[in-house]
């Protein structure tokens, strides 16, 4: 037997084998080509092993991760919208009043109220946002309960409070989206720079302006000579709005000219998200239910990344516990949306039906709502400038500044 395998091995300078290797073979010893193949795969193994155990590749800079930030930050209101934005098809619309309800008290009220947490945290902040945190919603509020008392009789002052607060929604709308796309140029390392800002800037300054004369289809039809000019201003708008489109898209394009990048994606789907919704609510007024979702979406996630750096900083050996303050953070805030939505609607409009009447208690839920929306929108221009160092700080100091990950 070990004459015939060694018949079948070749010397390396001979046509026999030599004893040696036939030493090898009875010892169970392998011979050289063998040892190679055994030595390749241990190197093999030693690299696969230092692949796996090397540290991955460090995820660009974002608000929560990147892949969060894309699905919030408009990729999943795309998603919810297309059907009825390219095809028309309205069965998203059909949500029912329960799953109506779920959402605003669980996504829209919230959204408002983490604007109150951060011009109210302190003390500082409410005297450095007096404005906002003090006076105009006193007036406002005041204002509020002159229309609620005078409903009875003159229920103009109510729809002054309806239409402002849905005309106001364009410029929060459209100011947000910039704030997204100024945002995540920042953290991609290229800002916009000025020439690629007013250009995006002006186009959606023109949807701003579509969005109020959709708003103003709705005009009470005491106001003929209004509804007229708003249907004709809406039409014009509409066809201003591939304007709109053109000069956003050559901002991205300067910006890839400037940079040899495309702009940050989470910046282009910011600006798409805000595309999908006006065409959804052009298409049925009744999408607007879920352009606000996509919306508030957009705001608590980086509502969230604040609470959780403001948190880190000013509880720094409590560091673990992020997660658990901010899921606490999120469940207070539906709290107490559920609570304000209960004091307008129950006691509420039990006191004003028994001190100005019955037109009173309808009008109060939807002034008061109204109240919030104008408060949070000015309040939320206020407090949102990137420019600042405080929201630089309160945004931001999660991220590394020497570009290395920090561990969380």
């Amino acid at each position: 037997m070990d004459d015939g395998i060694a018949n079948h091995v070749q010397p390396e300078n001979s046509g026999r084998a030599g004893p040696d290797k036939l030493c090898a073979l009875r010892e169970g010893r392998p011979l050289l080509g063998l040892e190679v193949l055994g030595r390749t795969s241990k190197v093999r193994h030693e690299l696969n092993a230092a692949t796996a155990n090397a540290a991955p590749a460090p995820q660009p800079p974002s608000i929560v991760t990147p892949q969060v930030d894309l699905w919030c930050v408009g990729l999943g209101s795309i998603v919810v919208l297309a059907p009825l934005v390219l095809f028309g098809d309205r069965t998203i619309l059909g949500l029912g009043l329960s799953m109506t309800a779920i959402l605003t008290m669980w996504i829209n009220m919230p959204h408002f109220l983490a604007s109150y947490r951060i011009v109210y945290r302190t003390k500082e902040s409410i005297l450095r946002h007096s404005g906002a945190s003090i006076y105009l919603p006193a007036i406002l509020l005041a204002y509020c309960f002159y229309a609620v008392a005078k409903a009875e009789t003159d229920f103009r002052h109510v729809e002054i409070l309806l239409m402002v607060s849905s005309g106001y929604l364009a410029w929060h709308y459209t100011g947000q989206i910039w704030g997204m796309m100024a945002t995540f140029g920042v953290l991609s390392g290229n800002p916009f720079n000025k020439l690629e800002r007013n250009l995006i800037r002006t186009g959606l300054r023109l949807q701003l302006v579509w969005h109020v004369t959709w708003v103003l289809q709705r005009v009470p039809p005491d106001y003929p000579w209004l509804l007229k000019f708003a249907g004709n201003a809406y039409f014009v708008m509409s066809l201003l709005t591939a304007v709109a489109y053109t000069l956003a898209l050559a901002g991205f394009w300067f910006y890839r000219k400037r940079t040899g990048t495309l702009p940050p994606l989470r910046a282009s789907i910011a600006w798409l998200a805000l595309c999908f919704w006006y065409a959804a609510i052009a298409r049925d007024r009744d999408a607007i239910l879920l352009a606000q979702i996509g919306h508030a979406v957009q705001y608590l996630a980086f509502t969230g990344r604040v609470e959780a750096n403001v948190f880190n900083r000013e509880s720094p050996r409590e560091h673990a516990s992020t997660t658990r303050h901010v899921l606490i953070y999120f469940g207070l805030l539906i709290a107490v949306g559920f609570f304000v939505v209960w004091l307008f609607e129950t006691p509420g409009v039990i006191v004003a039906y028994d001190l100005w009447g019955k037109a009173a208690a309808k009008a109060l839920p939807p002034v008061m709502l109204a109240f919030i929306n104008i408060h949070h929108y000015y309040t939320d221009g206020v407090i949102w400038k990137i420019s600042s160092p405080t929201v630089k700080r309160d945004l931001f100091s999660h991220l590394p500044k020497d570009g290395k990950k920090k561990q969380k």
